[in-house]
């Protein structure tokens, strides 16, 4: 989405627009919160343009220059909202505050019957988020400097907890606080670092998706949060971490070498890349440190060799359009067969139950099931 310079509003209702035309409104409402909250008002110092162009735009790195907080991208914040069903007078938890846009959009659904609660760990993003409210007229929202990996018991009970930052983990403490019957949304986090957006309805003891939908976020932060399952070889991160020594050499001498980039004869889905994912336990995550984008794929020790599906573009946006190989091309065959069997498929095609462990601990309160549509 582009915009020539302009009135705020005028880019707004484009933008707004466009997203209406790319079929990411189901829901009127949360479609007049978009037009309704400026967006500018949560980013100040960005190029108006830039703001309407509707795109995530990063706004703090840590020392190492990791991204660790950002507007997201306003389509994937959409779909994420409408996975919340959210109505008036509902009280709404958000985990990762943020610069607060996502917060005033919440409180604009949920109207001035409703409560907004956002927390986040990082102090500065506290107060500039509780400025950017203010400043909008949105000081109804409650701006919280906590943890948000335990929630916020004080004004709990939520109908409506969204985690905007992603986990692969389900905190205790989220569902303990969250009503009966309410919803909870968050990027999930599987296994080689891909991710899906996930809502889950509470169904006693345990959490059942009422939707998934392609998506991701940067990571949850936090001394409790289970990081990323990652490891550095040859200058990428690479996940699982859990490499054999042997394994590993091999992998390093692999990405030393010169890769073989294929173009695939058509666009494939994003979600593709969350599919390889559950369909392969086995399944390997490769990114290059210190850049966006991403890739998910196949690893043989023997005869060495890797394929992998690259995302192109910026990290979890765009088409997925190339493969690359190193070594033995039986690697690219299992590859070439497992997306042939995504291809037809979609994340919506899964159901994700998280079932309580018992006894529970701070990171591994659920075990999670994925089925698929038409399987038992």
């Amino acid at each position: 989405m582009t915009g020539s310079r302009g009135d705020p509003g005028e880019l707004r209702a484009r933008m707004v627009g466009t997203l209406r035309d790319r079929g990411i409104f189901h829901d009127v409402v949360i479609e007049r919160a978009f037009d309704q909250v400026p967006r500018e008002a949560f980013l100040p110092g960005v190029a108006i343009e830039q703001v309407y162009s509707g795109d995530m735009i990063p706004t703090k790195h840590d020392t190492s220059g990791s991204l660790v907080s950002s507007s997201s991208e306003v389509g994937v914040m959409a779909s994420m909202i409408e996975m919340c069903e959210l109505a008036p007078g509902h009280r709404v938890l958000e985990i990762g505050a943020g610069t607060g846009y996502n917060a005033a959009i919440l409180a604009t659904v949920v109207g001035e019957r409703g409560e907004v609660t956002t927390v986040d760990i990082d102090a500065a993003c506290v107060q500039e988020a509780r400025d950017h409210l203010a400043t909008a007229g949105f000081g109804r929202v409650s701006v919280v400097d906590a943890d948000g990996w335990y929630g916020h018991a004080k004004r709990a009970p939520y109908d409506r907890i969204e985690v905007t930052a992603s986990s692969s983990e389900i905190s205790p403490d989220w569902v303990k606080q969250l009503a009966d019957d309410g919803r909870l949304v968050l990027p999930l986090r599987l296994p080689a670092g891909a991710q899906v957006l996930v809502s889950f309805k509470k169904d006693g003891r345990n959490l059942v998706s009422t939707a998934v939908r392609p998506g991701a976020f940067i990571p949850l932060r936090g001394p409790a949060v289970r990081s990323e399952d990652l490891t550095e070889v040859a200058g990428f991160d690479v996940a699982p971490s859990s490499l054999s020594d042997s394994a590993r050499s091999v992998l390093e001498a692999l990405l030393s070498g010169r890769p073989r980039t294929i173009e695939l004869s058509g666009p494939v889905r994003p979600d593709a890349f969350a599919l390889i994912a559950m369909a392969m336990p086995s399944a390997i995550g490769v990114r290059r440190q210190g850049k966006d984008g991403a890739a998910i794929g196949v690893f043989v020790e023997d005869p060495a060799g890797l394929a992998l599906l690259e995302l192109a573009g910026s990290a979890f946006a765009g088409p997925l359009t190339h493969l690359v190989g190193y070594g033995s091309s039986l690697a690219m065959d299992a590859l070439r067969v497992q997306l042939d069997a995504v291809r037809k498929s979609s994340v919506r095609d899964f159901h994700i139950v998280a079932r309580r462990r018992r006894p529970p601990t701070d990171h591994l309160g659920f075990r999670l099931e994925f089925i698929r549509e038409g399987t038992s």
